[in-house]
């Protein structure tokens, strides 16, 4: 029955799951606009995986949220910048992405998935006949 109730949990929460990765696109799409103007052409000498255009932007965004070799795209961000001060910029923008889209949209995933769980089964105490006057009982 546990994996019933897995599944069953995963299915109530396509909604939410759904909320969250146009939450994901949305904030991608603004870090790749924000690092082509950021970084334009210069890690093109580099790197394959730079912010030449838009579509190769959001293609290392997304490289960056698989986090598929990020610490070439994070050195090569700093190596590309002309003084250390823009450097230690490229190093914290590339960072906040790598943390916001990596590691906490996926403790999101897992919070919507274990919220649903306690909800299903929640529910279904609610729903078995004597729950509430057993409740009432151990007050």
């Amino acid at each position: 029955p546990t994996s019933l109730h897995l599944l069953v949990s995963a299915v109530v929460a396509t909604p939410a799951i759904l909320n969250l990765i146009a939450y994901v696109c949305i904030n991608g799409f603004a870090f790749a606009i924000a690092g082509r103007y950021i970084f334009d052409q210069d890690m093109n000498d580099f790197t394959r995986s730079n912010f030449r255009d838009l579509w190769q932007s959001c293609l290392t965004i997304f490289q960056l949220v698989t986090a598929d070799e990020w610490t070439t795209i994070i050195y090569s961000a700093v190596a590309s910048q002309p003084d250390s001060f823009s450097s230690l910029l490229a190093a914290v923008f590339i960072g906040i992405w790598f943390m916001l889209g990596n590691i906490v949209v996926f403790n999101l995933f897992v919070a919507v998935i274990i919220e649903n769980f306690e909800i299903q089964r929640t529910l279904e105490l609610i729903a078995a006949p004597g729950t509430v006057s057993r409740l009432s009982t151990l007050l």
